[in-house]
């Protein structure tokens, strides 16, 4: 099942010059990462092995009996931090897992715009199904270019893939969803790193990237036009060719 996320608000009011940003003053800062508590998890433990399912996260947790085994995908209902301090999964009533040997899937949205990650010199295959018996279609997809998707949903391989059409599906590793929601208006991030150092500007947020000659000190506030999202990672326009990451940010509201 696919699992909406609230989106920021994209595109600043004002139009930016070369190579310079917007710098804004600096409200109370709120947190930047967006919430998430359904989804998709891949068990990654020991080969052949299996994981046990757990009645509950709290220090008083008892087995069920039930265990999952290493290389599977289950889908999860909700998600906290137990008392061991690692994120759990609520599979069902009374059986969660381990968050040490799972790794979380979203689905951030079923369509939109995709932008194609990887090297131009390389291509991105289209294939008929996200399924285990896939066959390529023949078609493929350049690097930097933009495509719209009409679904998107989970594969075989536990990974995202997005539908561009009538049998033709991509896989997330190679494709981030765009969000511009075209207004006039733009959510101001600041800069979350480590005091007295700053973070690189990229000239994109594509696998090719290059690091500009701008960096951006810690605690500055700056305007945004758009947001690019890459399996669970954000990168943020800051006008033309800028671009930061977003696990450095965090939303200055």
């Amino acid at each position: 099942m696919g699992v909406k996320r609230t989106i920021f608000t994209a595109l600043a009011a004002v139009a930016l010059l070369g190579t310079g940003v917007s710098l804004v003053n600096a409200p109370t800062a709120q947190a930047a990462a967006v919430a998430t508590t359904q989804g998709r998890a891949y068990i990654h433990y020991v080969k052949g092995y299996s994981i046990a399912v757990w009645t509950t996260p709290t220090a008083d947790r008892q087995l069920t009996g039930k265990t999952i085994k290493d290389g599977s995908q289950v889908t999860y209902v909700d998600k906290t931090t137990g008392a061991d301090g690692h994120v759990w999964y609520k599979l069902a009533d009374n059986q969660w897992i381990s968050g040490q040997y799972a790794v979380s899937q979203v689905i951030p949205q079923t369509s939109g715009t995709l932008l194609i990650n990887e090297h131009p010199a390389f291509g991105v295959p289209v294939f008929d199904s996200p399924n285990a018996d896939q066959l390529g279609t023949g078609r493929i997809l350049k690097g930097g270019q933009q495509l719209p998707f009409v679904d998107a949903q989970f594969g075989f391989d536990g990974h995202v893939w997005y539908k561009l059409g009538n049998n033709e599906w991509v896989n997330s590793q190679f494709a981030g969803i765009i969000f511009d929601n075209g207004k006039g208006t733009s959510e101001p991030i600041r800069i979350k790193y480590t005091p007295g150092y700053s973070i690189a500007v990229w000239n994109s947020p594509l696998i090719n990237q290059q690091p500009t000659a701008k960096k951006l000190k810690h605690g500055t506030v700056w305007k945004t036009f758009k947001m690019v999202e890459y399996n669970n990672t954000y990168w943020y326009n800051l006008g033309g060719n800028q671009w930061i990451n977003g696990k450095y940010t965090e939303f200055a509201n």
